[in-house]
């Protein structure tokens, strides 16, 4: 193989720095690194695959639908880009190179393309496309491939939270098993078509990360014997033997693949989500947003059931499979509200001609854009968490940057945004709790850990021999790989 690409989803340096890994810790410490900065709107995935940022190729993790309503969507792949002559995917590259090549479980590239020649895709879950029953043709893009993941008990994905899997130990488990099979199944189909070029994503690595970032951060901090002492010392067995596995998978590819050049990356790292935030209750108080009579309702009746203690019950009801991909009722009054925001967003969106235009004017978007910055950054910083707003959809450049937040609030890695919550900021409980046993407690999928800036970047000495344009952040992969093969 001339060049192997492994995918770490949430890979993070210092996590992995952590853990009795002793062939990847071979890898980076004989190898090269280099320390990326994300814009954690972009798919990180995305970035790799095509060389673009999310403004230029619409892929951001969430985005609003610019239907006329408030609604968001986290729906994305490769598929939304076809026909893009601007736009230059990797197996494109490879196509016009001559190049064989294996590209398995990378997110957002379901459904695979169907033009190939010289090489296979295996798509994944990801892009807004949680739920995969068994392996679909859209998936796999040759069908002696596809039949040969189900002869082999291929698993696409394994996700929290998870109504299927009662056990937190068991969890862990299916999600070795998982990475285990992927690792054999994608050496299996590099030998066998004898590729030039491969390309894995482990995904396991984010489920427990997210799940599990609290109890990595007091390995850190306390030590392995005050952990292993703890109530936390079950977990700590779990996490060492996931990142063993992970570490026998690594070495499993370079062995058996022995690559000439070999990059290690991921989309993020994951960092401790020790605080929630919502700008709802900071934007009602300033006048700026108005919920509709029907959501008002639904609050109070929300707050009822939350005081007799069975909240968790109605929302396992409410967000139930039948529920899925029905449209949303606008939460917000759409004739007098002026900014609002969304789950996963750590930004504000201005209510102007993308929405319902209620800012319809230059001069009013200007001053309505000035007011929030200013009131925001007047907080104190204990209110704001530390985070300062500054304007963001202006200073970007592209064709999807009507997308984007109006407002980012800087320096908010690991604070996640919810649709709705009791203040600004608030406790993420979860990360202050021992894990639990039950993965029915588990309610949420960034748990204890979230998305951060900096994803892992090691890569072999040779390919420091090729020129790229921008070392900064993810695009410097897919420069990598196309210098390689077409030098």
């Amino acid at each position: 193989m001339q060049m192997l690409v492994l995918g770490i989803d949430g890979g993070d340096l210092d996590i992995i720095k952590q853990f009795d890994m002793p062939f990847t810790h071979d890898l980076i410490r004989k190898n090269k690194s280099l320390l990326l900065e994300e814009d954690l709107f972009d798919r990180g995935w995305m970035k790799i695959l095509a060389g673009q940022k999310g403004v230029e190729t619409g892929a951001f993790y969430m985005r609003p639908k610019l239907d006329g309503t408030f609604n968001f969507t986290t729906s994305f792949n490769t598929k939304n880009l076809e026909g893009r002559s601007d736009v230059k995917f990797l197996w494109d590259i490879l196509e016009d190179l001559n190049k064989t090549y294996c590209i398995m479980n990378v997110p957002t590239t379901t459904p695979v393309p169907n033009y190939l020649k010289k090489g296979i895709v295996i798509g994944s879950a990801g892009g807004g496309l949680n739920v995969v029953n068994g392996i679909p043709e859209s998936l796999v893009s040759r069908d002696d491939i596809r039949k040969m993941l189900v002869e082999d008990g291929y698993v696409i994905d394994i996700r929290i939270p998870n109504n299927e899997i009662s056990e937190t130990a068991s969890l862990f488990e299916q999600l070795i098993q998982m990475e285990k099979k992927r690792t054999s199944c994608f050496i299996k189909i590099c030998q066998k078509d004898d590729v030039d070029f491969g390309f894995l994503v482990d995904r396991g690595t984010t489920i427990v990360q997210y799940l599990a970032r609290n109890v990595i951060e007091k390995i850190k901090v306390d030590g392995r014997d005050k952990v292993s002492e703890s109530k936390d010392g079950w977990a700590l067995e779990l996490l060492e033997r996931y990142y063993r596995s992970l570490d026998e998978n690594i070495k499993d590819l370079f062995e058996e693949l022995k690559p000439d050049s070999f990059i290690i990356t991921a989309d993020h790292n994951t960092v401790p989500h020790l605080k929630k935030a919502c700008v709802e209750p900071f934007l009602i108080k300033n006048g700026f947003l108005h919920k509709t009579a029907r959501t008002k309702r639904i609050g109070v009746i929300k707050g009822i059931i939350d005081k007799i203690g069975l909240l968790p019950l109605a929302r396992k009801l409410i967000y139930r499979k039948s529920n899925l991909g029905k449209p949303l009722v606008d939460r917000y009054d759409k004739n007098s509200t002026i900014a609002f925001g969304s789950n996963y967003v750590s930004g504000i969106y201005i209510n102007d001609y993308r929405f319902t235009n209620v800012i319809n004017t230059k001069e009013l978007y200007e001053e309505t854009l000035n007011n929030l910055i200013r009131l925001f950054n007047d907080l104190s910083e204990s209110e704001r968490l530390g985070m300062v707003a500054s304007p963001y959809r202006s200073r970007k450049f592209g064709e999807f940057k009507e997308f984007l937040p109006d407002i980012i609030f800087l320096n908010s890695e690991g604070i996640h945004f919810d649709d709705s919550g009791p203040s600004f900021s608030y406790i993420n409980e979860n990360y202050f709790s021992n894990l639990p046993m039950k993965l029915s407690e588990v309610r949420h999928a960034a748990h204890s850990g979230d998305k951060g800036k900096n994803p892992i970047m090691i890569f072999s000495p040779n390919l420091n021999e090729v020129e790229c344009q921008d070392s900064s952040d993810l695009r410097v992969v897919y420069e990598l790989i196309q210098g390689f093969f077409e030098k």
